[in-house]
């Protein structure tokens, strides 16, 4: 009998992580605690590095006989491995993918999902409850085959391409290793202030999680996109830049891989008009800051050439700018701060009348404005993971089995709650599933919230509305989404007032979706990135 497991027997011991010396364990007690502490992916296969090894020992009883067997491209080590050894090639015995030994290091050379077989035979039948394994009799004997898979990640190798406009500048393939040495020989760009080239991620090995640009001269000095548009403000030559490809999460084996970004960028004074770019955030209490389309020089005395007007409610008049400068770390921002508090309920808008601002290339700023300030997004007052259903549905009870947290999507991290129905007409009136007062934080004082998730609606999904109820105080919360997007995140947010919740007095939320509000025949949607954010009211 073959049997495909992603565990092993319970008398089986499978060993990884930072410690790989093996110890037979005594009774079988101590066989399950190894069992749970190696690194495995959701769907509990092991998983390992390319050239990094894995120890397996057979601590079955009543054994008459046992194979280990492995696949071509992999190897078997000899013993003597210490934790100080990263380099196992002095290791591997040659020409051997099958033994009888009762404990194997095996060494995975080859990516991808790789096999260890181990087959045990007995003089009589066994069965073990715990995996629902039975020995199958042949001839006079009983024998158990066993499958194991680990997940074996190849290394990252960093790849890309740049681009200026249409133009190809260069292709890095994941074999080119360009060095800093050979920075002459790279390909050279000449831009004017201001304007950008595109960098594209085409990495594939590896299976990467996220990546960081890094570019001499550029602004945003770093980018994580996969397809990154840095412009250049800064008048000189810039040379190159590091790409750093990542692996990292708790379903991987980490890992970081620097390439060097071959290409020299030449930046000469621009054509093109000094004005407003946007991007006019407020920065911190009472400092308001916008970009600017090239490095502006160092000025003083504009203050009275901005206009800061501030509505809200009976509120209507003007606030003084205190001091405009030029930001320290980034001459493309220029800040301007106020006399006076702005809150995050106000409307802000700047104008600019004109003046003397110019830029290093000696370009004046044109008027601009009035120009509507982004207050961003206020400190969640939901700070655990649970929210961001990232803890593998740990603080969430599920009243009805449509609900569950997944990985099988997630608008940031890995986790997201999901709703499934395939048989709508027929699922419960109303499926829920709440937060539990133990595990999920539920704490704010009464005020003011905006309150917001993202949710991703599958194309065939026909849901007209979906609930969030406060419990304790209690308060209904209905969400439209009759003009929501399907097949993509979509933010969606309300204001609300909310007495103060404490969940030690049992405040929780509860998610729900009502068979009525369903007019498909089947329903599947995501939510991600639960927040709460307090309004900060003007006296």
């Amino acid at each position: 009998m073959k049997k495909l497991l992603f565990l092993g027997l319970v008398l089986t011991a499978f060993l990884a992580g930072c410690e790989k010396e093996f110890v037979v364990p005594n009774d079988l007690a101590d066989v399950q605690v190894l069992l749970g502490t190696r690194a495995r992916d959701a769907n509990n296969i092991p998983y390992v590095a390319i050239n990094d090894y894995l120890p397996f020992a057979d601590v079955s009883q009543g054994v008459i006989s046992h194979s280990w067997s492995i696949e071509e491209g992999n190897f078997l080590l000899t013993d003597g491995i210490t934790t100080n050894d990263s380099v196992y090639t002095e290791f591997i015995i040659p020409n051997l993918l099958e033994t009888e030994e009762t404990t194997v290091n095996v060494l995975f050379a080859r990516p991808g999902l790789q096999t260890v077989r181990l087959r045990n035979v007995f003089d009589r039948q066994v069965n073990f409850e715990t995996t629902g394994t039975t020995a199958v009799r042949e001839g006079d004997n009983w024998v158990i085959d066993t499958t194991y898979l680990v997940d074996v990640f190849d290394d990252l190798k960093p790849a890309f391409r740049i681009m200026n406009g249409d133009e190809e500048v260069i292709s890095v393939s994941s074999e080119d290793q360009p060095d800093m040495d050979d920075s002459g020989s790279w390909p050279e760009v000449t831009l004017e202030v201001g304007q950008s080239l595109t960098f594209v991620d085409l990495s594939s090995s590896g299976r990467p999680t996220g990546r960081r640009w890094q570019l001499n001269g550029g602004t945003p000095a770093g980018s994580t996109d996969s397809v990154a548009t840095i412009s250049y403000p800064s008048l000189g030559e810039h040379t190159g830049g590091t790409f750093r490809l990542i692996r990292g999460g708790d379903l991987a084996p980490p890992q970081t891989v620097d390439k060097v970004i071959p290409v020299r960028v030449t930046v000469i004074p621009s054509s093109e008009p000094f004005v407003f770019t946007g991007d006019l955030i407020e920065t911190e209490d009472d400092v308001i800051a916008f970009r600017i389309s090239g490095e502006a020089a160092s000025f003083s005395g504009q203050e009275e050439d901005f206009t800061v007007h501030v509505t809200n409610g009976d509120f209507d008049q003007d606030i003084a700018v205190q001091t405009a400068r030029v930001n320290t770390a980034d001459a493309t921002m220029i800040e301007l701060v106020l006399a006076e508090p702005v809150y995050n309920t106000d409307t802000v808008t700047v104008t600019y009348a004109g003046g003397t601002i110019t830029s290093l290339d000696n370009r004046t700023l044109e008027a601009f404005g009035p120009e509507r300030l982004s207050f961003g997004q206020a400190a969640n007052a939901l700070i655990s993971d649970v929210w961001d259903f990232e803890t593998g549905g740990t603080g969430w009870f599920y009243q009805h089995p449509q609900f569950e947290v997944t990985t099988d999507m997630a608008f940031s991290g890995s986790g997201s709650l999901r709703f499934f129905t395939d048989d709508a007409a027929n699922a419960p009136g109303n499926m829920k599933c709440q937060s539990t007062v133990t595990d999920a934080e539920f704490n704010f004082p009464a005020g003011s919230y905006d309150m917001s998730f993202r949710i991703w609606i599958a194309p065939d999904t026909e849901v007209s509305k979906i609930n969030t109820n406060f419990s304790a105080p209690f308060l209904a919360v209905v969400w439209d989404l009759t003009g929501v997007a399907r097949g993509e995140w979509v933010e969606v947010s309300q204001t609300l007032d909310i007495d103060a919740m404490d969940s030690a007095a049992g405040s929780k939320i509860v998610f729900g979706t009502r068979k009525a509000d369903i007019s498909s025949a089947t329903a599947t949607y995501y939510i991600d990135a639960l927040s709460i954010s307090a309004r900060e009211l003007r006296p």
